[in-house]
């Protein structure tokens, strides 16, 4: 009788990098505005073609020289899942309730979640609602003040 493989499916990393990194150049790409100017549109168009040209040369080595790794899923912890989930409802959230308060509810809802929870005191969550709310001040500040790009207000409040 023999026993059941347990090791982890190994995987094409450069295939699997470059797949991914021109499936996010072609997102960026479909959803630029027609209405920047061109020197809006400057720094952006050429990260596109960066990406796009770097997922082109990962693929091209997934297939000339490959390198197989062990599946990084399985070594994902509960902390890294949450973020990554965060972050895709910040992504999705963030037209329709506005940068300042979809960034405060992610970054409070992860700042909450890794906090330990024998330190999760009421005065402790205030804490984290305060460092929340400073990282948020200062990325908009920085980003809409100094250099003046526009943020998502969102379509319920804006």
């Amino acid at each position: 009788m023999s026993t059941p493989n347990t090791t982890p499916k190994k995987h094409n990393t450069d295939l699997v990098g470059g797949i991914i990194m021109l499936a996010v150049a072609a997102f960026f790409q479909f959803h630029m505005d027609p209405d920047f100017t061109p020197l809006a549109a400057y720094f952006p168009e050429r990260l596109i073609v960066c990406m796009a040209v770097l997922g082109v040369a990962l693929l091209i080595k997934a297939y000339v020289q490959p390198v197989y790794m062990d599946s990084f899923v399985s070594k994902l912890n509960a902390p890294v899942v949450f973020t990554i989930i965060v972050g895709l409802a910040w992504v999705f959230l963030l037209e329709w309730t506005g940068f300042v308060l979809t960034s405060l509810a992610a970054i409070f809802a992860i700042l909450y979640r890794l906090e330990p929870k024998t330190k999760r005191t009421p005065v402790r969550v205030l804490k984290l609602a305060a460092i929340a709310a400073g990282e948020v001040a200062v990325i908009y500040i920085v980003f809409v003040r100094l250099l003046y790009v526009t943020m998502p207000t969102g379509r319920l409040f804006g």
